[in-house]
């Protein structure tokens, strides 16, 4: 008899341990889900973040080539503006040169 009932305490004790891990387990796995949506969601900020960082440096790529070719376009600009201011300058002297001979020779005539 006392063995039969050692035997069935011992049993009775096999189970609740095989209860408890199985509600461990449980737990464990439900926490591992809870994790792995955790880590996925992190995985997708972190693709995000880079997609992003590539956009801004193409972005910043692109301002740095508009502005360099802005640049330019300015460079050119002024060139061409010493250029209309000489012309002028020059048309100036070159009228003045003019008036002065067309004086001369009214003078000369009269």
């Amino acid at each position: 008899h006392t063995q039969l009932e050692g035997l069935k305490a011992e049993r009775t004790t096999l189970l609740e341990h095989l209860h408890r891990d199985k509600l461990q387990r449980q737990d464990l796995r439900q926490e591992s889900s809870v994790l792995m949506k955790e880590l996925q969601v992190l995985r997708q900020r972190v693709y995000k973040s880079v997609e992003e960082s590539t956009r801004l440096k193409v972005d910043f790529k692109t301002l740095e080539e508009e502005l360099r070719s802005l640049r330019q376009q300015h460079q050119d600009e002024e060139q061409n503006q010493r250029l209309l201011e000489q012309k002028v300058e020059s048309g100036k002297k070159e009228r003045e040169a003019q008036r002065l001979a067309l004086r001369e020779m009214l003078q000369q005539n009269r």
